[in-house]
């Protein structure tokens, strides 16, 4: 008891002092005189070489970063001219070549377009007209969904938009103070087209609608997606009601226009639609002979 007392620390487990680690302190200064020598030529290293050494890691670093700003720049300059990777806009008389057609054939139509539901599923369908030609059908009673085909279409190949549709039913209950307003979002038909952008996961989107009341060319932004655009392409119902009417879009013109630069991404994606789900109420078209064409 009179002897001096040991305390451990409870995170390590004590120690008890035998020959063997006596040994081991006994032999511990000797390793250190043996070591000793090697010690002191490293620190006795040449200050040049120490300069050296550090000069390298100076210039690497230095050459990483150049590399990183001419990176940022190169891509900065590619932003501020795009039109220098896309085709020109042509004139609007211009004799056009089927590059996609997009019938609407019974057997295969449901299995190569896909639905993609809003707010309830519109109801479509495919009919047979005069001579046999397939044409789609749709109406909405509240509801919203757009069908939608994958393509992909280079824009070297500058494609325009070609079909015919023809307006039976407009949405009704609208203010019309604003087009596409969310609470006034109905058409009785509309056009999708869908861009690519450079960032993986990311479209831009042109909305082609029928509407009864804004006129032809009035375009806003959608206010329920960013990178989407609405374009009125058709206004008012037509004489006599229920007449086809045509329509060809110059898709490269038609995004420079909306989006103030040109297309950088391929076109992805053709969608169409009939919708009445923010009014409540009802809308019905047809459509037919949708194909993306080029000069």
């Amino acid at each position: 008891m009179g002897g001096r007392m040991r305390t451990f620390d409870r995170r390590s487990s004590p120690q008890v002092e035998s020959s063997e680690s006596k040994e081991k302190l006994t032999e511990e200064p000797l390793l250190g005189s043996q070591t000793g020598e090697s010690v002191l030529l490293q620190e006795e290293l040449p200050a040049k070489e120490k300069k050296s050494s550090f000069g390298f890691k100076q210039w690497f670093l230095s050459l990483l970063l150049l590399a990183g700003l001419c990176s940022l720049y190169f891509v900065y300059e590619w932003q501020r001219h795009p039109r220098l990777f896309v085709p020109v806009p042509l004139p609007e008389q211009v004799s056009l070549h089927p590059l996609v057609t997009l019938g609407f054939n019974d057997s295969s139509f449901f299995r190569e377009w896909k639905e993609h539901i809003f707010s309830g599923k519109t109801f479509y369908r495919i009919e047979t007209i005069e001579k046999g030609e397939k044409v789609l059908y749709a109406t909405s009673h509240g509801t919203s969904s757009v069908l939608f085909k994958q393509v992909d279409v280079g824009l070297s190949e500058h494609p325009f938009l070609t079909w015919e549709w023809k307006a039976i039913r407009f949405p009704s209950k609208k203010q019309n103070k604003v087009l596409a307003a969310r609470s006034d979002n109905d058409f009785v038909a509309r056009i999708y087209v869908v861009f690519r952008r450079r960032i993986p996961l990311s479209s831009d989107v042109i909305q082609y609608v029928w509407d009864d009341h804004f006129p032809v060319g009035a375009s806003v932004s959608s206010p329920f997606a960013r990178g989407n655009k609405v374009i009125v392409v058709r206004s008012g119902p037509t004489t006599p009601p229920g007449t086809w009417l045509a329509e060809k879009r110059d898709l490269v013109a038609d995004y420079q226009k909306l989006f103030g630069k040109a297309p950088r991404g391929n076109v992805m994606a053709i969608g169409l639609m009939s919708d009445s789900d923010n009014t409540g109420t009802e809308s019905e078209a047809y459509f037919r002979r949708l194909a993306v064409q080029k000069p």
